[in-house]
């Protein structure tokens, strides 16, 4: 993987707090926390534990850096296609939790 290639996991992970947020932002009036049966606490605080998580990984950082996740699992394509398609799964999840 070369550096000049996107980071396939820092790209998934901004993608995620992207729809965190803009489910926050959907979740911060009462009638709709009620209609959805989910509280914008409870968003809030799982998107602090996902940026807790993928900061300490690295999964934020660009590929070129060494202590990003994208770049220590050059060598495991499997892994790390394993881990975009699970922060694909969650992107998807939070986009169907807008809708």
């Amino acid at each position: 993987m070369s550096s000049k290639q996107p980071s396939p996991i820092a790209s998934q992970c901004w993608l995620c707090v992207s729809y965190f947020d803009q489910l926050s932002s959907l979740l911060k009036a009462p009638e709709r926390q009620s209609l959805f049966g989910i509280s914008h606490t409870a968003v809030c605080d799982e998107l602090g534990r996902f940026r807790i998580w993928a900061g300490n990984i690295g999964a934020f950082q660009t590929i070129k850096l060494q202590s990003s996740l994208d770049y220590r699992l050059r060598e495991a394509p499997k892994i790390l296609r394993q881990i975009v398609q699970l922060l694909e799964d969650l992107s998807e999840s939070l986009q169907d939790g807008q809708s």
